[in-house]
């Protein structure tokens, strides 16, 4: 599934940088039981067992062909996470590398 991101910026002739979040399992627990989740209208996990299953199983899928920007959650809200999205400086990735 995560290959589809890639070959869609491939066809669109665009540079592909993934953006990696991830956070302490604990955080991660707090934040999928809220109610602005679970009344988001969304298909988010809302399944503490669920997650800590897929937690303890499995790890975060990353790209080996490209670099990407990797940014801790643990201690931040959504609006500093996307600040740090926005001022990173996406021309710092080797052409060729951003595939």
């Amino acid at each position: 599934m995560a290959g589809e991101y890639l070959a869609a910026a491939e066809m669109a002739g665009r540079p592909f940088v993934p953006v990696y979040l991830t956070c302490d399992v604990d955080t991660n627990l707090g934040r999928i039981e809220t109610q602005e989740r679970i009344n988001s209208g969304t298909t988010k996990l809302t399944d503490a067992k669920v997650l800590e299953d897929i937690r303890s199983r499995c790890k975060l899928f990353v790209f080996e062909c490209c670099p990407g920007l990797s940014i801790d959650i643990t201690d931040l809200g959504p609006l500093e996470a996307a600040s740090k999205i926005l001022d990173f400086d996406f021309r710092e990735i080797p052409s060729g590398e951003g595939r």
